[in-house]
């Protein structure tokens, strides 16, 4: 609905700290990791008028067959660290994440939503760090 220049700008002024914990909620699956402090550094940059019109310009622009076409040109190797229980991008996607970048390592955390690093930056920061030592 971001992408209807008439309805975003009124559904962005609907943005509120529970909409933003609401949202939080649905990205993490282990739900008891986000905290009203969480909420509050999510929350705070979308008070600004000039990060909402961001916030809409970068909805109604994103393309995912840009990215699709641009996957196989991408010959440098890639890390793909993917929750299991991601809500926004269903862990079956990865699949043809793997078959358009011949280059990447992919690793699934189980019990993990949206924000892998989030959830288990003690499982994700060493796979980062090792794959960049490489």
């Amino acid at each position: 609905m971001l992408k209807c220049p008439v309805l975003s700008p009124l559904l962005l002024r609907l943005v509120t700290p529970g909409a933003v914990r609401k949202r939080l909620g649905r990205s993490f699956h282990r739900k008891e990791l986000v905290t009203e402090d969480m909420v509050h550094e999510v929350y705070l940059p979308l008070t600004f008028a000039h990060n909402l019109k961001l916030q809409v310009q970068i909805a109604r622009h994103q393309d995912w067959s840009a990215t699709e076409r641009a996957m196989p040109e991408i010959r440098h190797p890639a890390l793909i660290i993917w929750g299991k229980n991601d809500r926004y991008l269903p862990v079956g996607l990865l699949k043809e994440f793997e078959k358009r970048m011949e280059n990447a390592e992919s690793h699934v955390l189980c019990r993990c939503g949206h924000s892998a690093h989030e959830e288990y930056p003690a499982e994700v920061n060493p796979l980062i760090t090792g794959f960049l030592k490489r």
